[in-house]
């Protein structure tokens, strides 16, 4: 059994997974981006295809968060998702390791074309 769960480990640490990140940054009015929090939606996609797919659920929480927000706030706000492809998993290193470079080049063209952004200037109000 030690051995199985030993090949398991190496395999996952070796494997590259899709991870999503979301979040609403703040602007000051100068432009520059206020503190933000970047939150993940804690599961790992070993498909490019499933994480873009779950990544618009996610996204679409983050603007019917910010439509919420009082207007005036709003306009200095836009809400993010991204995804992010790591390796190295482990019971170390859970969050694994930026594995970009270790990707083909359609999957980058892929990853880098899936960033969503909205900003809060643009969220039209249905009455």
């Amino acid at each position: 059994i030690a051995d199985y769960l030993q090949r398991e480990k190496e395999h996952m640490e070796k494997r590259i997974f899709f991870k999503i990140f979301y979040g609403i940054k703040s602007f000051n009015s100068d432009g520059s981006e206020k503190p933000y929090d970047t939150a993940e939606s804690g599961a790992l996609y070993t498909k490019i295809e499933s994480a873009i797919e779950n990544q618009k659920i996610w996204f679409d929480g983050m603007c019917e968060e910010m439509r919420r927000h009082n207007p005036q706030r709003r306009k200095t706000e836009q809400a993010f998702c991204y995804i992010q492809a790591i390796s190295g998993v482990s019971d170390d290193t859970p969050d694994g390791e930026d594995a970009f470079d270790l990707l083909d080049e359609d999957t980058k063209k892929r990853l880098n074309a899936a960033d969503l952004t909205m900003y809060g200037r643009d969220i039209v109000e249905h009455w």
